[in-house]
């Protein structure tokens, strides 16, 4: 279902994003 896997994207990038705190981050370029 195209829901479920936006539910899973947004979990992923959440996830990523809370612990990825550091300057370099992959996705501000």
């Amino acid at each position: 279902h195209l829901a479920d896997a936006i539910e899973a994207l947004v979990e992923r990038s959440q996830q990523s994003l809370s612990s990825d705190r550091s300057p370099k981050n992959p996705y501000s370029a």
